[in-house]
């Protein structure tokens, strides 16, 4: 594993032409909808571990949505 302040992520972007690829589009489509299921599964009662583990797969989802976006991006904490 990389080694990076906290807080901060790798600063792989996607190229113009990657963002606009057919694969990216169904990446995306199928990332947003996973995303919004485990939004969905956040609101239920949880043991802490799982809401644990939901808080991190909806922070590694943001975190891959995110690389179609210009700036450096950086982890914050889900407030959800």
């Amino acid at each position: 594993l990389v080694s990076r302040p906290k807080g901060q992520c790798s600063a792989m972007k996607l190229t113009a032409d990657e963002k606009g690829s057919p694969l990216w589009r169904k990446l995306r489509k199928q990332f947003e909808a996973d995303l919004e299921e485990l939004r969905i599964s956040l609101e239920a009662d949880h043991p802490i571990e799982r809401t644990a583990w939901l808080r991190g797969e909806i922070k590694r989802i943001r975190y891959v949505l995110s690389l179609d976006t210009s700036p450096a991006t950086t982890l914050e904490a889900d407030d959800e």
